[in-house]
């Protein structure tokens, strides 16, 4: 148990190392053409020779450093997936031979899930079919060893797939959730954490209600919002993004210049952070009362 705790947390570490790469050509990516490749195309193709040798050489050596951290990631991957998949057929095994033997479907699910998603992986890192769009228009302003071209082309393809291709961001996320959860489920035969875990498991009831109670209200401006787009905000992206960005507190007042969208955000931001001060008011009160009577 604790061999499988620690290799999920290894794996989790090297995730957020990679997805800090992706944030470091990102930021590359806005200071050079302010924006992605993907929204600035025209940017990109029609750079000045400066701008270009300048991105070119940061953006290469940001995909040389992924490519090193995706090597070790895909050889632990490989590890955790054998292990998962040898997990489900022992325990297929021991339900067949034995007597009086209950399926952990919940966990046999998750370990069948892992040892899929690293099939996938595998298929991905493994592809023949390249995006060259990044060696072949950096090529013109920065020497490229032909060794490191594949490896580049590889890293390239996964950040930016091709059609029917998956995106190795959507796998890293998946892949963070399941390690995650996994070690939730072995954590829970622990006592000390398992008691922690239940705690953490109550809350998240608890925030489920409160969205369950109050999904009418978030409705009613997610409605309000959709219907009064053009009039609440200078731009027409969904409003949906906002609100949530409201509910975490990181909310973007530049997006609303006109006075009835900065009404409409403020008022949501007021109504949700009193009713969900509310709640746990409500949580500690009810915990209080159960552990002193």
């Amino acid at each position: 148990m604790v061999f499988t705790v620690l290799l999920n947390i290894i794996m989790v570490f090297i995730s957020i190392a990679v997805i800090l790469i992706h944030n470091d050509s990102q930021e590359l990516m806005r200071n050079s053409f302010d924006g992605s490749i993907e929204n600035k195309m025209h940017l990109f193709m029609n750079a000045f020779p400066e701008v270009m040798s300048k991105y070119c050489e940061g953006e290469l050596n940001n995909l040389m450093k992924e490519a090193k951290i995706v090597l070790f990631f895909s050889n632990i991957l490989i590890f955790n997936m054998v292990g998962n998949l040898t997990s489900v057929l022992q325990k297929f095994l021991v339900y067949k031979f034995k007597d009086n033997v209950t399926l952990p479907l919940k966990q046999m699910f998750l370990e069948g899930s892992i040892g899929f998603v690293g099939v996938v992986f595998m298929i991905m890192y493994n592809t023949t079919q390249f995006n060259t769009l990044i060696t072949d228009e950096c090529s013109q302003w920065v020497d490229i060893d032909k060794a490191d071209t594949d490896t580049i082309n590889r890293i390239f393809t996964m950040r930016y797939p091709l059609e029917n291709q998956v995106s190795f961001k959507f796998i890293i996320s998946v892949i963070v959730i399941q390690c995650t959860m996994i070690s939730v489920l072995m954590l829970q035969r622990t006592r000390f954490l398992g008691e922690l875990i239940m705690m953490l498991g109550e809350m998240f009831m608890e925030m489920v209600r409160f969205f369950v109670t109050f999904s009418l209200i978030i409705g009613l401006f997610v409605l309000i919002g959709r219907m009064l787009l053009h009039e609440v905000k200078k731009d027409k992206f969904y409003i949906f993004i906002d609100l949530f960005d409201a509910i975490n507190g990181n909310q973007n007042f530049d997006n609303f210049t006109k006075p009835v969208g900065q009404v409409y955000i403020a008022s949501f931001m007021y109504i949700f952070r009193v009713l969900f001060i509310s709640l746990l008011a409500a949580m500690f009160i009810n915990k209080y009362q159960t552990m002193f009577t």
